[in-house]
């Protein structure tokens, strides 16, 4: 549904205003929902509730604020591709394009403004050229193949080329991936069908002068066109009408791009074949200009005719003897059916047009009371007034009034305007409502084709609505009498006797309104007559129908809607058919209860005659009471004249039925009637055990009404003690009633008063438990609070009670909560002081290295080639743990949680030994992030430039005290076995120190550093940094093992392993930046 469909469906144009189309809304859901809420069935209660949503559809469409509600007509006529009304739906399923989508990096998307058989249409916004722009988007199913692709974008790029004021500019051509798009001028007016519609609605035909019009102007854009192209497609939905009054011609060379076959799928070619010169129908492929010359002489036949020619064409000047031969022979050799017969070009079918001359309008002698006449007459009636006036003649004898002088005198230029102005709204109201009826009246005749199609369920109920509009509105005499009286207005105004044409106009238009309220009334009114006509017939058949004196008042009712009906107040008689509806049916129902309640009232009075028979009850006052009531209950339905006095006289009946079945059982059952009183009682007693309750007056006087029962009983005064038991035990359960909602306020009480014992308990553990407070506040309230609940416990101040155990519960918990929270706070405390100790214990002694140059690497012959070339490094200052990080050390992180890595020490002992088994990745993952943030320093693994400055420690050997080692100077393996055969770890610092004063630097075990790996030291970092380029999947390890040879230990050495392995003999020693 697009906003045309949904103006459409209420009746209106697009020129309704939004107040209107608000009140259209209002009224027409109000009309849908009474027939949903009568409708008598439920395939009829479905279809009203499709109708309201399909309105909510169309509300939402229409006050959507998203959607622009232009002062102006939409233009949709003018970006309409060729297709049929009605049409829409095919395009709207493929639009692809959304609000604020922008095509070709370009064009922004405003608003969807219509859609057709070929496409959908568009709003939008070129941000180059910064101006709103009509898109036009295309079926993908147009270009299905390339063949048809190419034409279309040929014929469209030829159509950007046209420039011609009688033609619609078209921009641009573009695609963006299958979408296909024209880009073209934004125009406001309306097509030619359109207009012509309009015209046809009015009844204001097309004269010959405008025929040639719009002949020449359309002739002249082809006479032009036809230098490049073709149009193929020439109809009054492709012309366009400014509101300058100029008429475009638009959408050149779209009906190439299609087949015949395709053109009829998609609804367009039935419209447009009328259109087409036969050879364009045969497929014939050499089309030239002519055949838009036959489709301009189809256009100017239906303009001069009101219809389009087919079959055997009547020469025009035969259908209307005014329009001259010449013209009905041009436009007869346009509609020849061989091209060569017709005119060699469009300019010479143009110019045989405008040659011929059209007839000139007729002259009708009419008074015209124009301004200037009124001027002429002035001194005329200027003078009679004076006569009049200063004679005195006729005013002295009384026969002429002052009113009478003022309605000769001449009628002011504005009054005159104002006059005509108001006659034209009046008969712009008219046009509207003529256009709704007719609208609706279309659009009942297409539902019932579609329910005939379909074999809708709604289509008798359709055809009934039909038949009773055609019968009572549209055959009979009120439309005729309207046009007539419409007539007389025209005439009225073309004599210029405004005030008498106003008269008309308001009875034409209240006539038209009065049609259309009658119109939609009908649907319902074709519903509701036969139900109602039914109801009757069945309530007829009622014996309570001639007796009860409502039934005359409803048929009196019933004629009255019938007599609205036949005459054709359908909008009358709707209401009177709903009110009847629901009439017969609360009658019909009554009917039924009535019988109901006799045969159970009969009952009730047999079986309290057995009873009182059996058990000798004879004058009881009650069955007195109830005898004399039914008679007058009898009486007044009997003389009921409305359904009120009906279900009152029936409630008086359905009442006695229960008091004599209330009487029966209590005679009846009186052991059980005394057993329960008695239960009753019990009962109630039980309820107040454990409560604090006073005396109860009403238990105490139902103790008493039982005891007289039991009294009444012994003398068997049966239908007394019956009430008495029956009494006794209502007021019983009336004081436990009673008294429940205080019993449930002392339940409350008491449960918060167990809550306030249960928070108390709770903070005294607390505080014996971690006892870290010396004093809590909110401890010494809550008893206190605790001590005034008790108080007004034992005072029977319930809610009071509740409210201050509540208190007391809450400040309790607060006082905890100090407990807790003192508990946390020591805890903490103690967190901290231990994570500072394990900090210290992993941080260790730190050894200030001083900053300077050194020689890294070696030069020697016998060297290694991962060693050089030796080349100068300078150092910074930093700081180095005094040895290797121990097991005592690792062991600290993982007490702290830093660590989760727990390695194994291989049975050789931890404490004080190095740590080993651990990778560079732990290192770096673990232990390192931990001891930054835990110490807020940054400490790191050395770079292999920094352990080697720290391992010569000023020296230039291999080793810092020279080029040879001993046992004595380092935990190593010898080849003769001379440092023992225990091959393991010892601890830290069994060696001197070095001269820098750091302990283990060579030998005991390996340690990591940060650097990558390379074959060697070309390009190494001459600054000390961490070369951390190449392969950093291995990492270096420097300084040797307990299980390494001598030349391992020098200095220089280096080696290279993955950095996620674990090394018995590997472990590490951080440094700390300055």
């Amino acid at each position: 549904m697009n906003r045309e469909h949904a103006l459409q469906a209420l009746g209106l144009d697009a020129s309704a205003d939004q107040a209107t189309i608000d009140q259209a809304i209002s009224t027409k859901r109000s009309q849908i929902q009474q027939k949903h809420d009568a409708a008598p069935t439920d395939a009829l209660k479905a279809k009203f509730a499709q109708m309201l949503a399909q309105l909510n559809e169309a509300e939402a469409l229409l006050t959507s604020p998203a959607t622009p509600k232009p002062k102006k007509p939409s233009p949709l006529s003018q970006t309409k591709l060729a297709d049929l009304p009605g049409m829409g739906a095919a395009a709207e399923n493929h639009a692809l394009l959304t609000e604020g989508q922008t095509l070709a990096g370009r064009y922004q998307i405003k608003a969807h403004i219509g859609a057709g058989g070929m496409g959908a249409v568009y709003r939008a916004f070129d941000q180059s050229m910064g101006r709103d722009i009509a898109l036009k988007v295309l079926l993908p199913e147009l270009f299905k193949n390339e063949h048809a692709r190419e034409r279309f974008l040929n014929e469209a790029r030829i159509s950007q080329q046209l420039s011609h004021p009688n033609i619609v500019n078209v921009f641009d051509v573009q695609n963006e991936g299958d979408v296909f798009f024209l880009t073209m001028e934004l125009l406001e007016g309306q097509d030619l069908r359109q207009l012509m519609e309009n015209r046809k609605l009015t009844r204001q035909p097309f004269t010959v002068a405008e025929v040639q019009e719009i002949a020449t102007a359309i002739g002249a854009a082809l006479t032009y066109a036809h230098k490049f192209t073709i149009h193929r497609d020439l109809k009054p939905e492709n012309i366009w009408l400014t509101e300058e009054g100029d008429y475009k011609l638009m959408d050149f060379g779209i009906a190439q791009v299609q087949s015949t076959s395709q053109r009829t799928q998609t609804g367009a070619a039935m419209g447009t074949a009328y259109y087409m010169a036969p050879e364009q129908l045969k497929g014939q492929k050499d089309i030239d200009g002519r055949a838009d010359q036959y489709a301009l002489a189809v256009l100017m036949y239906e303009l001069l005719s009101g219809e389009v020619p087919a079959g055997r064409i009547e020469p025009l000047c035969d259908i209307d003897k005014t329009i001259p031969k010449a013209i009905s022979a041009i436009v007869d050799k346009g509609l020849a059916a061989r091209p060569e017969n017709r005119f060699a070009s469009v300019a010479e079918f143009v110019a045989a047009i405008t040659q011929a001359k059209a007839p000139k309008a007729s002259k009708t002698k009419s008074k015209n009371y124009s301004t200037a006449s009124a001027q002429s007459n002035w001194p005329m009636i200027t003078g009679v007034v004076a006569l009049l006036v200063l004679g005195g003649g006729l005013f002295g004898t009384g026969l002429v009034t002052v009113e009478d002088v003022k309605k000769l005198l001449p009628v002011s230029k504005e009054v005159i305007a104002e006059q005509k102005a108001q006659v034209a709204r009046v008969q712009g109201e008219i046009k509207v409502l003529k256009q709704r009826l007719e609208n609706g009246r279309r659009t009942l005749d297409s539902d019932i084709r579609d329910a005939e199609r379909n074999k809708d369920k709604n289509l008798t109920a359709l055809s009934q609505w039909q038949q009773l509009t055609e019968s009572v509105i549209f055959g009979g005499n009120h439309i005729t009498e309207l046009e007539g009286e419409l007539s007389m207005a025209e005439s009225l105004l073309r004599e210029s006797a405004l005030a008498q044409a106003q008269v008309s106009v308001d009875k034409v238009r209240d006539g038209y309104q009065q049609l259309w309220d009658n119109f939609v009334a009908g649907e319902q009114v074709s519903i509701l007559s036969p139900i109602v006509a039914g109801l009757r017939r069945e309530w007829q058949s009622k014996p309570n129908s001639k007796t009860w004196p409502v039934s005359q008042n409803t048929e009196a009712l019933y004629q009255k809607a019938q007599q609205h009906e036949s005459s054709g107040q359908l909008h009358s008689a709707q209401p009177l058919l709903e009110q009847l509806g629901k009439g017969y049916r609360a009658l019909l129902a009554a009917n039924d209860d009535m019988g109901s309640i006799n045969n159970a009232l009969h009952q009730a009075q047999t079986d309290w005659k057995k009873l009182a028979n059996s058990k000798q009850l004879v004058n009881v006052p009650e069955i007195i009471s109830l005898q004399t009531e039914e008679k007058t209950h009898r009486s007044a339905l009997a003389a009921a004249a409305d359904l009120v006095a009906i279900t009152q006289a029936m409630q008086g009946l359905k009442g006695q039925i229960e008091t004599y079945q209330s009487l029966t059982a209590s005679v009846q059952n009186l052991a059980q009637a005394e057993k329960s009183a008695q239960s009753a009682q019990a009962a109630f007693k039980k309820s107040r055990q454990g409560y604090p309750f006073p005396v109860n007056a009403m238990a105490t006087k139902a103790a008493e009404i039982f005891m007289k029962a039991r009294t009444d009983l012994q003398s068997k005064n049966w239908v007394a003690a019956g009430k008495g038991f029956v009494e006794a035990k209502q007021i019983f359960e009336q004081a436990q009633q009673q008294e429940a909602k205080e019993r449930l306020a002392i339940d409350a009480a008491r449960a918060a008063q167990q809550q306030a014992i249960k928070a108390q308990v709770a903070y005294q553990k607390a505080q014996q438990a971690f006892n870290r407070l010396t004093e809590n506040p909110d401890a010494d309230i809550a008893r206190k609070q605790q001590a005034s609940a008790d108080q007004q416990l034992e005072s029977n101040h319930w809610s009071e009670a509740k409210a201050s155990y509540a208190a007391a519960v809450q400040t309790y918990g607060a006082a905890l909560k100090r407990v807790q929270s003192a508990e946390t706070e020591y805890q903490a405390k103690m967190e901290a002081e231990r994570v500072r100790a394990w900090v210290a214990l992993a941080v260790g002694q730190l050894v200030a290295i001083p900053a300077g140059s050194f020689r890294m690497g070696s030069s020697g012959f016998l060297d290694a080639n991962d060693e050089k070339p030796a080349h100068s490094v300078t150092i910074k200052a930093f700081k180095m743990q005094v040895h290797e990080v121990t097991w005592a050390q690792w062991d600290a992180c993982v007490a702290a949680k830093g660590c989760s890595y727990k390695s194994e020490d291989e049975g050789w002992g931890r404490g004080s030994r190095p740590m080993i088994n651990v990778s560079y990745e732990e290192i770096t993952s673990q232990f390192i992030p931990w001891l930054n943030k835990a110490a807020g320093q940054r400490f790191r693994l050395p770079t292999e430039a920094e352990w080697e400055y720290a391992a010569r420690a000023g020296s230039s050997t291999d080793y810092p005290w020279g080029n040879s080692i001993s046992c004595s100077q380092a935990r190593y393996r010898n080849q003769d076995g001379d440092c023992g055969n225990d091959l393991k770890t010892v601890p830290v610092k069994s060696y001197q120190p070095n001269g820098f004063g750091l302990y283990d630097m060579h030998g005991n075990v390996w340690e990591w550093v940060q650097d990558c790996w390379h074959d060697s030291y070309s390009g190494a970092p001459t600054d000390g940094s961490a070369w951390l380029s190449g392969n950093c999947s291995r990492r270096v390890l420097r300084g040797g093992s307990w299980g390494s040879g001598p030349k391992h230990l020098r200095s220089p050495y280096r080696l290279g392993l993955p950095a996620s392995n674990r090394l018995n003999d590997g472990g590490f020693r951080l440094v700390q930046e300055n």
